[in-house]
C-alpha cells in the first residue's frame, strides 16, 4: 500500500527537473528564447516536440521493419505511417496540451499554497509578537502597580514622620500654657520648620513627577550668578556633613562663568539632590562636588565614600520609586524619586545624569 508521503518525492522530482531545464535552457539559449520557453506556451511547444521525435523514432523503426520484409510495398508502407504519424501527433498535441495545464494548475495551486502558507506563518508570527507586546505591557503594568504600592508606603511613613513631630511639640506647646511646664519655644519651632519644609519637600516631589508626567513642565530663563550659586550650596551641605561627621570637598573650576543663563530653581534642585544622596549614604569619610567647566559645557560630578551602587542597579536607581536592591539603600529615610527627578529635569534642560 503506498505511503501518504509518496506523492512528495514524484513532486519534489518533477520541480527538480522542470528547474534543471529551465536553467539549462537560459545557458544554452538567448534570453529572449528562455523566458519565452518558460511561458506556457513554450512548454507546450517543448512537450510536443518531445512526443513529436518519439513519435517519429517508433514511426521510423516500423517502417524499416517492414520495409526489410517487403521491400516492394515501401511506397504503401511509407504513405500509412506517414497516417499514422499524424494522427499519432494529433493526439500528442491533445496530450502535450492537457499535460501543459495540469503542469500550469499543479504550479498555480503549489504557488498559492505557498502564498497562504506564509500568511499565515506571517499572521502566526504576528501574533506571537502581539502576545509578546501584551505579556511585556502586562509585567510592565503590574511592575508599576507594586512599585506604586511600594512607594505610597514609603511616602505615608515619610509624611508620618515630620507629621508627628509638629503634632507633639504642638501638644507640648499647649501643655506649657495650660500647666505652667516649660518648653524653649525657639526649639520647638526649629523642629516645626523643618518638619513642615520635609512635608513641603516631599509634596514637591510629586507635584515635578505629575508636571513631568503630563508634560507641562516649564524652565525659566535666569540670568544666575553660576560661582556665588554653587558657593551657596556647597556651603550649606558642608554643615550638614559636619553634623553628620563626614568631610566635605568643594573643588570649583578656575575658568568658571560669572553669570550664565539657566533656571536656576531646577539647576538648585538637581543639585541638591545629588549631594543630598551623597551625604545620605555616607556612613563614614566624605563627599565632594567638582565642577568643570570647558567649551561652553559645564560638568559637576558629586562623589562620596558611601555605600556605593551595585552594577545592576545602575539604571534601575533612576527608576521612580526605587533605590536598588541594596538593604542599606532601603534602610534610609526616603520616598526615591529624587535621582528620578534629577534625570527628567537634567534631559528637559539639555543635560544628562550618569
Amino acid at each position: 500500500m503506498p505511503s501518504p508521503r509518496d506523492p512528495a518525492p514524484r513532486r519534489t522530482r518533477q520541480i527538480a527537473f522542470h528547474e534543471r531545464a529551465t536553467r539549462l535552457f537560459q545557458r544554452v539559449l538567448p534570453p529572449v528564447m528562455a523566458r519565452w520557453l518558460d511561458t506556457m506556451v513554450g512548454h507546450f511547444v517543448g512537450v510536443m516536440a518531445l512526443f513529436a521525435i518519439v513519435n517519429a523514432a517508433v514511426v521510423h523503426a516500423i517502417f524499416i521493419e517492414y520495409a526489410a520484409v517487403r521491400p516492394d510495398a515501401r511506397a504503401v508502407i511509407a504513405t500509412t505511417l506517414q497516417v499514422v504519424f499524424v494522427a499519432l501527433t494529433m493526439l500528442s498535441g491533445i496530450a502535450a496540451w492537457l499535460m501543459v495545464m495540469a503542469h500550469d494548475r499543479r504550479r498555480a495551486a503549489e504557488g498559492e499554497s505557498e502564498r497562504r502558507t506564509a500568511a499565515l506563518i506571517d499572521e502566526i508570527a504576528a501574533h506571537n509578537r502581539t502576545d509578546a507586546a501584551r505579556k511585556h505591557a502586562k509585567e510592565a503594568a503590574e511592575a508599576a502597580n507594586l512599585a506604586k504600592s511600594r512607594y505610597l508606603v514609603g511616602v505615608s511613613h515619610e509624611i508620618r514622620s515630620p507629621l508627628n513631630a509638629i503634632y507633639g511639640y504642638a501638644q507640648l506647646l499647649e501643655r506649657s500654657g495650660d500647666s505652667g511646664s516649660w518648653i524653649d519655644p525657639a526649639e520647638a519651632g526649629r523642629v516645626i520648620r523643618r518638619s513642615s519644609e520635609h512635608l513641603t519637600n516631599i509634596v514637591d516631589g510629586l507635584l515635578d513627577i505629575s508636571r513631568i508626567e503630563s508634560g507641562v513642565l516649564k524652565l525659566s530663563r535666569d540670568t544666575v550668578p553660576l560661582p556665588a550659586l554653587l558657593a551657596a550650596i556647597a556651603d550649606m551641605f558642608r554643615m550638614q556633613a559636619e553634623e553628620k561627621g563626614i568631610a566635605f570637598h568643594y573643588s570649583p573650576a578656575e575658568n568658571l562663568p560669572a553669570f550664565v543663563r539657566t533656571d536656576e530653581k531646577r539647576l538648585r534642585q538637581i543639585l541638591i539632590n545629588l549631594l543630598s544622596n551623597a551625604i545620605k549614604y555616607t556612613p563614614q569619610g566624605a563627599a565632594a562636588l567638582t565642577v568643570r567647566y570647558r567649551g561652553m559645557v559645564a560638568e559637576f560630578e558629586v562623589s562620596d565614600t558611601g555605600i556605593g551602587i551595585a552594577p545592576q542597579d545602575m539604571e534601575r536607581i533612576f527608576e521612580p520609586f526605587d533605590r536598588g536592591s541594596s538593604g542599606r539603600a532601603h534602610a534610609q529615610p526616603g520616598t526615591g524619586l529624587g535621582l528620578a527627578i534629577t534625570r527628567v529635569l537634567a534631559q528637559v534642560m539639555g543635560g544628562e545624569v550618569t
